[in-house]
């Protein structure tokens, strides 16, 4: 390989200032928006850029990953990373964010052994089946021994009781939201969220032609009585719930708000649409009392295939009454794969997914529990029942430039209270997801946010 473009390395200098990945990103970055570095330019390999810069080769392949994640390199599977085809951005433009690890972020690393696993189920079937016409394979009826292993993983895990009508599935949670939407209300209408409220929640109703009206959510989960109040004015369509782990506070709805909530949805007649995608923390033999009421309430039911396991982040589950899991199926049949569904057959059958997020979770709620004990001085509101993420109050507003600026020379971001409030956000609230950060660091963060006052 030709390393003459990469002359640059070996001359560059690395300060004090920021994470060494950074550095070297940001020197990457610099010659390819500058058009230094042509575009399909293949970048060398780990083991030449560690002699180039004298770096360790798990910084050089973090430095990768995040041009990855900015859009300035592109990786090939088995044949390594190359110089994207992009436009040198104006600098006011660039978002220099994109470098940084979101303090927020609640997901796991996404290097799990199960990733490969499941990789291989793909291959084998795969190639059992390269004898069938392709489009047969895609857009075909479902694999039935996958639907009754997955109807018994959603007993299982989130208490559901289902029929085969009852249930399907779509590849990303918000897709297949914003088709509950259009199969219920192809003409939009109005919504009720809790606040504070996931943005890409927010989002798809808005795309879905809805307008939007925000309700307190406290430590017990929505306020039914502010909710209650709101209806005497205006009844709503549809109302989003969170019940299990509202994001992003984490918040579980206490017992008697979510009977007030039914009460009043029964007494006016609105749909509830629920969405569980933390329910892997919640994983129990025990039927979960919060889905028992399904499918006789008429709510629509939405959640993961796994939390937990990064492959299966983007399988979203449905379960609703039959006539709306009809019209789905309709929209949805275009994104049927066999191939999927035998793999994803194997893990249910054998168990091995609910012993992965078994162990997933412990791993969980460890960190959470020596994070809680090493951050004394903090006080955290809501007690998240998940565990992926931290919901604190501070006692006192927080500066959160300075603070901002303090995380990003340790290389974090930090996503502002704001981005979750309608309106006026609170100045002493802090999210901290526990998916990618060592416990060192979150504690670090917690003590700084309590130095950093407004």
């Amino acid at each position: 390989m030709h390393l003459i473009h990469w002359d640059f390395l070996v001359h560059l200098e690395f300060s004090g200032t920021q994470p060494l990945y950074l550095q070297l990103a940001g020197a990457i970055r610099e010659k390819i928006t500058s058009h230094k570095l042509p575009a399909g330019l293949k970048v060398p390999s780990s083991r030449e850029l560690s002699a180039m810069v004298h770096l360790g080769r798990k910084t050089i392949l973090h430095a990768l990953d995040s041009l990855v994640a900015s859009g300035h390199l592109y990786s090939a599977e088995r044949k390594g990373y190359f110089v994207s085809d992009i436009s040198a951005p104006d600098s006011n433009d660039l978002n220099t964010g994109l470098l940084y690890q979101d303090i927020s972020t609640d997901l796991p690393s996404g290097r799990l052994k199960s990733e490969g696993e499941l990789a291989r189920l793909y291959r084998r079937h795969y190639l059992k089946s390269v004898n069938r016409d392709y489009s047969q394979l895609i857009h075909t009826d479902s694999f039935r021994p996958f639907l009754k292993s997955l109807g018994n993983y959603l007993n299982r895990t989130r208490g559901l009781s289902l029929s085969q009508g009852e249930f399907t599935y779509g590849f990303g949670n918000y897709i297949l939201l914003l088709m509950v939407l259009h199969a219920l209300f192809p003409h939009g209408g109005r919504a009720v969220i809790g606040e504070p409220f996931n943005p890409s929640i927010v989002r798809t109703f808005i795309n879905s032609g809805f307008h939007l009206d925000f309700i307190p959510v406290t430590p017990e989960g929505m306020d039914t009585d502010a909710l209650e109040e709101r209806l005497l004015k205006e009844v709503p369509d549809v109302l989003w719930l969170e019940a299990l782990g509202h994001y992003p506070t984490g918040a579980v709805m206490s017992g008697q708000r979510r009977d007030h909530l039914f009460r009043l949805m029964q007494q006016y007649s609105f749909r509830v649409i629920e969405g569980n995608y933390e329910s892997d923390f919640t994983f129990s033999g025990i039927k979960n009392s919060f889905l028992a009421d399904f499918p006789e309430s008429g709510t629509v039911q939405l959640s993961y295939l796994s939390r937990l396991i990064p492959t299966f982040q983007l399988t979203a589950i449905v379960a609703a009454p039959p006539e709306l899991i009809h019209r789905l199926t309709q929209l949805l049949q275009h994104e049927r794969n066999v191939v999927f569904e035998h793999a994803v057959h194997s893990f249910l059958s054998e168990e091995l997914l609910i012993k992965l997020v078994l162990r997933s979770q412990k791993k969980y709620h460890s960190k959470l529990r020596r994070i809680v004990e090493s951050s004394g001085r903090q006080q955290q509101l809501y007690h998240s029942g998940t565990g992926l993420s931290l919901w604190y109050e501070f006692p006192h507003a927080i500066d959160y430039v300075k603070l901002d600026q303090k995380l990003k020379v340790k290389g974090l971001f930090m996503r502002h209270i704001k981005d979750y409030y309608y309106g006026a956000p609170p100045e002493n609230m802090l999210r901290i997801g526990l998916g990618k950060l060592p416990v060192r660091t979150i504690t670090q963060i917690l003590k700084m946010a309590h130095r950093y006052k407004k």
